[in-house]
């Protein structure tokens, strides 16, 4: 048994499309919905579809029954979203290439377990499908319209500034400067969560601080002493990266010196 909402699409997934309609909020007031037609596309990662329909049910499912309800999906949203007159557009982005980005590989979480392994198996097996049928983006979401509107669970997707996210399970709609969310959280000696408002989200930041999906961060002495350095620096979610970098190098801690330096060597993605 899935769990679903009023769409026929699992509940995640179904938040996120439900944020475009007037209905009430979560304290039975009305809300205002999102202005999808604001955006140039709706643009949809696979991966986020597919962990959705896998994350909706409490019983195994072959792959063959994800791939029919992963196609299913497809074609309720298309026809949901015709309704705004905005394309919709799914993809799928290629996290083999992610090691591009840097020459540290301990920056990237991989399956370790044997149900980590099979799980990443049964994934790429089912996608395999699609590789042929929509866009394929190396390692990250690449941006090919003025304004997209991105469903995804992967912060790498999120780089590029136009992005405007669009959170399954909250529906939430957050713009560039609200991705420091995505952060892999930090802790204080006083075991009180750090506020990362002031870091600049950039892949930069992101391959030190990590996140939920992919990325390991640096030791969290590292990452305590940039937010110390952020604040001395005055930085904000609109500080530009080049600005970022500068400063930790001119701060002089060599281990932060030393990865950024390799990272310089590296092509981004």
């Amino acid at each position: 048994m899935r769990e679903i909402g009023k769409m026929n699409v699992s509940i995640g997934t179904c938040i996120a499309l439900e944020s475009f309609l007037e209905q009430e909020g979560p304290d039975r007031k009305p809300y205002t919905p999102v202005d999808i037609t604001q955006y140039s596309d709706l643009s949809i990662n696979l991966r986020t579809l597919y962990r959705n329909i896998i994350g909706s049910s409490k019983e195994h499912m072959s792959n063959s029954m994800t791939l029919m309800i992963l196609r299913d999906e497809i074609e309720e949203i298309t026809i949901f979203i015709r309704n705004w007159g905005i394309p919709v557009k799914f993809y799928l982005t290629d996290v083999s290439t992610l090691s591009k980005l840097t020459s540290q590989p301990q920056s990237f979480r991989v399956p370790k377990t044997t149900k980590q392994i099979e799980d990443m198996k049964d994934e790429n097996k089912v996608l395999s499908y699609f590789l042929q049928r929509v866009e394929v983006h190396e390692g990250r979401y690449r941006v090919t319209s003025k304004k997209p509107l991105v469903i995804t669970h992967l912060s790498v997707d999120l780089l590029d500034p136009r992005v405007t996210l669009l959170e399954t399970h909250t529906g939430k709609v957050k713009k560039s400067t609200e991705f420091h969310t995505k952060f892999q959280k930090l802790m204080g000696k006083d075991k009180k969560r750090i506020s990362l408002e002031t870091i600049p989200f950039s892949i930069y930041s992101l391959l030190i601080f990590g996140d939920r999906t992919m990325i390991k961060p640096l030791n969290i002495k590292l990452r305590r002493h940039i937010v110390e350095l952020s604040k001395k620096n005055r930085w904000n979610a609109t500080t530009e990266k080049g600005k970022f970098v500068s400063a930790i190098l001119l701060d002089g801690n060599k281990e932060l010196s030393e990865f950024l330096n390799t990272m310089g060597k590296v092509p981004r993605l």
